[in-house]
């Protein structure tokens, strides 16, 4: 919501309206991947959700050819390691809250996924950075909050979480995110992006107390790797 305020105060300062690439990305992309991702780390924890949201780049590959992009062999192979990676770190999710967790997480890969490829386009078609990374935003906000609503009042400490992730890990890494796939090849942009899901895990087994089995962990590195497989491709 508060990239939606945010939006909201630039458009008039700047006269704009936002275009078609804003529409899409938001309803199309944004909003599936915040609902379906902060829900799949509900179920499953934020470990496993970040290593699951980091399936994108193997589902950038099966998307593809729906942007008109060429898909090589070596894309088909880090795919289909991915894939694998991803039933090794299901098969211990034997509960039905863990297999919700793990379909969310999975289509929260996706949503990410259509995410880079529709800002890629947007780039290429000469959408601006406010655009694609800021307008955008809005329209997530009303499609989240048409799903997702809140069962209490916020207090002082949930406003404080709330004004962080609204600024510090919505409105200024989308923008930097988009800024990033206009000026450099989006391998390099993947590659970085990277850090976060090996991040998250860490920071969760630290904070949390969450863990992976075995199983999991080499399902995690397959996941990993086939990403920047993917990502090295000429």
């Amino acid at each position: 919501m508060l990239g939606g305020l945010a939006a909201l105060i630039v458009i008039p300062l700047r006269r704009e309206k936002p275009g078609k690439w804003a529409i899409t990305i938001g309803f199309a992309s944004l909003g599936p991947l915040f609902i379906l991702y902060l829900k799949a780390v509900e179920y499953m924890g934020a470990g496993l959700a970040a290593i699951l949201l980091y399936t994108a780049p193997i589902w950038v590959i099966v998307l593809s050819p729906l942007f008109s992009e060429q898909v090589s062999s070596l894309g088909i192979l880090a795919a289909i390691a991915g894939f694998l990676g991803v039933v090794l770190i299901s098969l211990p999710a034997m509960k039905l809250g863990e297999i919700i967790g793990l379909l969310m997480g999975l289509g929260a890969g996706i949503a990410y996924a259509s995410y880079m490829l529709f800002a890629r386009r947007a780039s290429r078609e000469g959408a601006s950075t406010i655009e694609t990374g800021l307008y955008s935003q809005l329209f997530a906000a009303v499609e989240v909050s048409l799903i997702i609503h809140p069962t209490v009042k916020p207090n002082i400490y949930d406003l404080a979480g709330m004004l962080y992730l609204g600024v510090f890990t919505m409105i200024i890494p989308y923008m930097l995110h988009v800024r990033a796939l206009s000026l450099t090849k989006a391998y390099r942009v993947a590659i970085v992006s990277l850090l976060e899901p090996i991040g998250a895990t860490i920071l969760a087994y630290m904070l949390l107390g969450e863990s992976l089995s075995l199983l999991q962990i080499l399902g995690a590195t397959m996941v990993l790797l086939s990403a920047a497989l993917v990502s090295l491709k000429p």
